[in-house]
């Protein structure tokens, strides 16, 4: 529970489906360096999108039609083969 990675850390190779990471640039909470950083750690798999002006509150805010958008884009992008779904339920 006080280990160094923390309670929450999660192991990259771990994650084997598409990641999509959304960062508000005017994010105070969760700056997005930190965004970046996650994002660089998963390498191909993930996507990062940055909302410019955008703040911590992404979900109800005034930026959520563009965090809608980025997101149902990122899923349509995505390729819809069983391998992808296997791996997606495997977890």
């Amino acid at each position: 529970m006080f280990s160094k990675k923390g309670p929450a850390a999660v192991a990259p190779d771990s994650i084997r489906c598409p990641i999509l990471i959304i960062g508000g640039i005017a994010d105070r909470i969760t700056p997005i360096r930190i965004q970046r950083r996650i994002a660089q750690r998963y390498g191909d798999r993930c996507q990062l999108v940055e909302i410019p002006n955008c703040c911590h509150w992404t979900v109800g805010g005034r930026f959520f039609g563009e965090v809608r958008d980025a997101m149902f884009g990122w899923l349509e992008d995505q390729p819809s083969n069983a391998s992808v779904s296997e791996a997606l339920m495997a977890g």
